[in-house]
Formats: C-alpha cells, sequence, structure tokens
C-alpha cells in the first residue's frame, strides 16, 4: 500500500472509513477518508465518491455540497466525451447519491465529473467485465 497517491488512477473507492485508489500498475493507495468540509464550498477534500452498491449491481456516486448550488453530474469516458448524465438540477446543502444503473456502461475506463457552481471535480473509476 503506498504512501503517495498513485500517478494514474483507474478506480477510487470509498470503503468505510478509508478512500482506496488502485493505478494502472496495480499499486494501492489507502488513506482514512477526510471529513467533509463547510465554508460555502464543495468539500474539497472528498467532493465525490463512486463506490459498488451492497444490494444491487448498481454504483453509488455521492457527493457533498456545503450549499446549495446548481449542480450537473457526468459520466465521461476514457476520452472525456459525456457517456451518460447522472444529475442536473438545482441542489440543497449536504450530502446527495446518486445511482448510476449497473449494465448502463460497457466495460472500461470512466470519470465521474461534478460540476457545481464554479467549481468541477472528477473521479476516475474502472468498470470490469
Amino acid at each position: 500500500i503506498g504512501a503517495t497517491l498513485p500517478s494514474v488512477p483507474v478506480g477510487i473507492v470509498r470503503a468505510g472509513g478509508w478512500l482506496l485508489v488502485v493505478a494502472a500498475n496495480g499499486s494501492l493507495w489507502r488513506r482514512p477518508a477526510p471529513q467533509l468540509m463547510a465554508a460555502g464550498r464543495l468539500a474539497a477534500a472528498l467532493p465525490l465518491s463512486v463506490e459498488a452498491s451492497t444490494t444491487t449491481a448498481d454504483l453509488l456516486v455521492s457527493f457533498a455540497l456545503a450549499a446549495p448550488a446548481a449542480v450537473r453530474l457526468v459520466v465521461q469516458d476514457a476520452l472525456e466525451h459525456e457517456v451518460a448524465c447522472l444529475a442536473e438540477a438545482a441542489l440543497a446543502s449536504g450530502l446527495h447519491t446518486v445511482r448510476l444503473p449497473g449494465g448502463l456502461l460497457a466495460p472500461g475506463v470512466y470519470r465521474v465529473r461534478l460540476l457545481a457552481g464554479a467549481q468541477s471535480r472528477a473521479v476516475p473509476f474502472a468498470l470490469l467485465g
């Protein structure tokens, strides 16, 4: 388990109190999941996470807003083409979770991009066949 974040992450998962990152070379990076912060911005330390549902084949995309914001949440392929829009709405502050239906995407490398107000964050993830 590495001490520094892999330069080419292919999977990021929040599991329990841990943030796990898998690199393209197979190495694993693990850190305690940071606390969500306030101050009228996206929670900068961990604004966005992608994890597998424990009850279905879906993925759960979670993010936190410290203040109400117009949000657009999209899935992009490895070439940054938008392949799905998961949410586009004005949302209240707090923690939000959106389902990415299992089977919607083919196996491959993707990223979830969150646009909230003037801020943007992205988290890469991989779907295995």
